[in-house]
């Protein structure tokens, strides 16, 4: 088992943009940033849904955000506690010979920039209620983590519904191996449900097409760029289970399967 399969390089390019190659296993993917910007749940909701760290770790309602308008909508600088993810240009395959002859600048700190992320999204049965799920896990370039879940009590999340309750609850600071973990974990529910529909995204997209061997559907969406959607319980956890063994080191990718 690799024990750090997630490997990541920058430098300053032109202009105002950071060159930066990730590598996970053999697999290398190419692409650059100029902004970071926040990340909202990729749903479906007339106002965006941000990626926060709430101060006190959860935030909730018995009356929904989901039923605003989006002429109400905030401005992004209203999130303060928002997590801004880079907004990935130019992705492209790279060598094994292109990752080696790269020379990282030891001046590109990516600290306080998740290099990676992968969300999903789920219909639960949990004690005879149905909640729908969605977790986000943005992975740093220290492997460190966090994992923000989104629950919403209802049926059906879209414009239509009608103040469903909904809470945002996010963990402490872990490392990758336990916030896939969690991840997995917190859509476990899910897999009682053969009726769900299952929502699998990644960024940088390339990446998770190469770790899935699929390119999935593009959407409207700054950092969720691709979705890749399943029928049943059984392709769903079978796809998210290559990304995670992926990252842990003990699955190869698809396409290098």
């Amino acid at each position: 088992m690799n024990m750090n399969p997630l490997e990541v390089k920058a430098k300053q390019g032109q202009g105002n943009y950071t060159e930066i190659i990730i590598k996970i296993g053999s697999t290398v993917v190419g692409t650059r940033f100029d902004e970071l910007i926040p990340c909202h749940f990729p749903i479906q909701t007339s106002q965006p849904v941000y990626v926060e760290i709430p101060p006190s770790g959860s935030k909730g309602s018995t009356s929904s955000f989901f039923a605003e308008t989006a002429a109400s909508s905030f401005p992004e600088n209203d999130y303060p506690h928002s997590i801004r993810f880079p907004l990935y240009q130019r992705q492209e395959n790279i060598s094994l010979c292109h990752w080696e002859a790269f020379v990282s600048d030891a001046s590109m700190a990516l600290s306080q920039v998740p290099v990676i992320a992968i969300a999903a999204g789920a219909l639960c049965l949990e004690a005879d209620a149905v909640v729908r799920k969605y977790s986000v896990l943005p992975v740093w370039n220290d492997t460190s983590s966090v994992l923000v879940r989104l629950a919403v009590m209802q049926n059906q999340l879209s414009e239509a519904s009608l103040n469903p309750p909904w809470q945002m609850t996010v963990s402490e600071g872990m490392p990758l191996c336990m916030g896939m973990e969690q991840f997995e974990n917190n859509l476990a529910a899910a897999d009682g449900n053969p009726q769900s529909p299952f929502e699998l995204h990644f960024t940088p997209w390339l990446l998770g097409a190469r770790l899935l061997g699929s390119e999935g559907k593009p959407i409207a969406h700054r950092v969720w760029q691709r979705a890749w959607t399943f029928d049943s319980a059984e392709e769903f956890f079978a796809a998210l289970r290559r990304i995670t063994g992926s990252l842990r080191g003990t699955v190869l990718p698809k396409d290098a399967a």
